[in-house]
Parts: structure tokens; sequence; C-alpha cells
């Protein structure tokens, strides 16, 4: 479930069901002193046999290192199983130290308080099948943006996608970014200009997001942005530790 007041925590970009990068990536976090880890989306809730390996392979890394993993649904999840999975004060207790938390989702750590809001566009949703790979419920809903704004302000946000407005990732996708269709650009723009409304309104000191698998920081406002690269870089760009009292940000070195 949700550990109580870790001094440091780690959090960590997308895993994509990659069982030997996600083992990798917990034991140098637990190595470099992290006592919780919180995984922002993508992590590889997929339908398959593979899912039960990897969930329990993690479990048991896990409970090695006497560590408990916290996570946000990205857009590459079986969103219907989600859904459907069974609630406990307010999370999805998935395995005994794995837990999502859907989005709205609040909780504190040390007299701070952390809001999850997964969710984005899949870019490649046009060579995907309904229910098996893809689900419409990927991308942030207006009713997910009144269920996090409502309690009023957070000091950290962990999403899957980044809030529109930013300009060094805006430019970077100017670059790389893929060609995408006028509907399926539009609801990109839509899915982050959804978050940026929920970040406009709590104002978060720190948001950590995922999703694009490019490792920079950034500001939009007064809100400090880390976005982490994915699984089968180098976890240096995968993965970061967080002072749970002061909110300070550095590499996992």
């Amino acid at each position: 479930m949700i550990p109580a007041d870790p001094t440091t925590v780690a959090i960590a970009g997308d895993w994509h069901a990659n069982v030997n990068w996600a083992k990798h990536a917990i034991t140098t976090a637990a190595r470099r002193g992290a006592e919780a880890i919180v995984q922002a989306g993508d992590f590889g809730m997929l339908p398959g046999p593979f899912v039960k390996q990897y969930l329990d392979e993690l479990d048991e890394t896990l409970s090695i290192h006497q560590l408990h993993l916290l996570w946000v649904d990205g857009n590459h999840e079986d969103h219907a199983s989600l859904e459907a999975w069974p609630v406990r004060d307010g999370v999805h207790p998935i395995r005994e130290r794995i837990t999502h938390l859907p989005r709205g989702y609040r909780w504190s750590w040390s007299g701070k308080t952390w809001l999850a809001l997964g969710g984005a566009v899949s870019v490649d949703r046009a060579h995907r099948s309904p229910g098996l790979d893809w689900w419409p419920d990927e991308a942030i809903s207006d009713s997910d943006v009144a269920r996090s704004i409502s309690p009023g302000p957070a000091d950290v946000m962990i999403s899957h996608d980044s809030p529109a407005g930013g300009r060094v990732l805006d430019e970077w996708l100017g670059v790389n970014g893929f060609r995408l269709s006028e509907q399926l650009q539009d609801d990109c723009d839509a899915n982050r200009a959804r978050l940026r409304k929920v970040v406009d309104a709590v104002q978060p000191r720190l948001l950590v997001h995922g999703h694009y698998h490019w490792r920079y920081r950034d500001r939009i406002g007064v809100t400090a942005v880390e976005g982490l690269d994915c699984d089968g870089d180098k976890v240096l760009r995968n993965v970061i530790l967080v002072d749970a009292s002061s909110l300070t940000v550095r590499d996992i070195i």
C-alpha cells in the first residue's frame, strides 16, 4: 500500500513490462538510499501470461529491498482491467508491494501532498487493436481533472503526460516528434491541456512525468518539471531521487 514517510523517494519513467530493467532500476534505487519508488506510467499492466511473472518478480525484488512501488497508469496499460481491480483505501493493491494509484488520488509524505494523475494518448493507436493493446480510457477525462482539482493545492504531481506549455519539450518535439494526423494531434494537445488545467489549479512545486522517453528539465510557472527517459537506455535518465521533505531532486548516480 502507501509506505509511511520515506526520507528519499525514487521516481522512475516508463518500464513497459521490461522485467530485467525494472528489477535493475529497483535495485539501483535501493542501493542509492530510496525508501519508496513511484513509477510514472507505462508500467506494463497489459493482457497476457507474461504480466503475472512480471508482477511476481518485481514484488520479490521489492521484498528483498524492503521497498514499496506505487505507479500511475500510462497510455500502454490495460485500463479495463485496472478499472475492475478491487479498490482498498482508494488504491488498487496489485501485489503485496505494488500499488496502482488511480487518477486524482492524493497522499502525504513528510507533510507534503502528492497527487497522481496518469493517462496520455497513444500516438500509434492506428496500429493497435481496441481491447487488446489499446483502450479509449487512456486519455485524461474531464472528470479526472475535476477530481484532481477539487481538494485544493498539491506539492508534487506524478503524471504520465506533460502539461501543455512546456517550452523545452515543445521545442524538442518540434524536431523529434512524430508527424501525427490532425485528429491525433488534437487529441494529444487536448490531453496536455487538461493536465495543464490541473497544474494551474493545484500549483505543485514539482511535477515528474514519463511518456516521451526523453530526460529533460523545465519550469512552468512555479512548477519544476522533470521528464524521465524509458527502459533500455540508462538508469541515470530513467530514475531520479527526491528528498521527501525539501522536494529537491538529484540524479541517481
